[in-house]
């Protein structure tokens, strides 16, 4: 369905369906971060793809959302695409068991989300992997690359990077690599449409972050932070930080993920799916 300048992916799923989950990508990503970690028959996947990003399947033509309603935030933000997630939220899920899993920028998202419509997170779990948090902040080293570059000098850093053997950088930001990350990490840099999108996203991220205070944890019912050992993307300790002013109904999973990206070197710290909370059914 495309939903504004952004869309969401239902997939097939060949036995009923128990579980929902809802995957929210993280920056310069797309919607296939998730497609193996749930790959159970049961589990119904319905996958965002974020403002001016890459729908990231060939030959589909995305239908139109019946039930869409504009939005009035500036695309390429967080709080626009919390506006996609909501839509889809109110819309598609066809079970009672739903699961939010947002990825770095994407637990950003799920978090504006909830601040946005708490009434629709009252059952929700919410899995936030290596997450974009209030006060968080950007790990030092990306701040120092980031720090000289202009919006005029993005296309030709985009094209440099494009051009590096991913050998040059991979190590250092994404750890060690395997099949997996390898290609969904690739070309990283072909993800948006443009790259105004790219730089409004890192912008965004760091003013996001720096305005939201915690009291957008108050309406989290219950989830699971999934801490990286090792995080040369986000700054590791301020995200700890963070995460422990929210609920006691939200754990705080110190992994020992070499990366950023938690759930690719393994799906071992993934909490496994449990029922509704009583308070929650009742």
């Amino acid at each position: 369905y495309r939903i504004g300048k952004g869309a969401v992916s239902v997939r097939n799923h060949s036995s009923a369906a128990t579980h929902t989950v809802i995957g929210v990508h993280g920056f310069l990503e797309n919607h296939c971060y998730f497609t193996q970690t749930y790959d159970a028959s049961t589990t119904e996947l319905i996958l965002l793809t974020c403002s001016n990003y890459h729908i990231p399947v060939n030959g589909v033509t995305p239908e139109k959302a019946e039930w869409e309603v504009p939005i009035k935030y500036l695309e390429g933000t967080i709080e626009y695409d919390a506006c996609i997630l909501n839509q889809a939220l109110q819309n598609l899920p066809t079970t009672r068991n739903i699961r939010m899993h947002g990825h770095s920028r994407g637990g950003g998202v799920i978090l504006e989300a909830i601040r946005q419509w708490p009434e629709l997170y009252e059952d929700i779990e919410v899995v936030l992997e290596a997450p974009v948090l209030p006060q968080g902040k950007l790990h030092p080293l990306v701040t120092t690359l980031l720090e000289p570059v202009s919006h005029g000098m993005w296309p030709w850093i985009v094209r440099l990077i494009g051009s590096a053997p991913q050998s040059a950088y991979g190590q250092t930001f994404f750890g060690k690599m395997n099949p997996r990350k390898r290609q969904l990490l690739s070309k990283l840099f072909c993800a948006t449409k443009d790259h105004l999108t790219i730089v409004r996203n890192i912008e965004d991220i760091i003013e996001w972050a720096e305005r939201t205070d915690f009291s957008v944890y108050q309406h989290i019912r219950y989830g699971t932070f999934l801490i990286p050992a090792t995080d040369r993307i986000l700054d590791r300790t301020a995200m700890l930080a963070s995460a422990k002013n929210s609920p006691t109904t939200m754990r705080i999973v110190e992994t020992e993920a070499p990366s950023h990206f938690v759930t690719l070197d393994s799906a071992e710290w993934l909490p496994d799916f449990e029922p509704l909370p009583s308070t929650a059914q009742a």
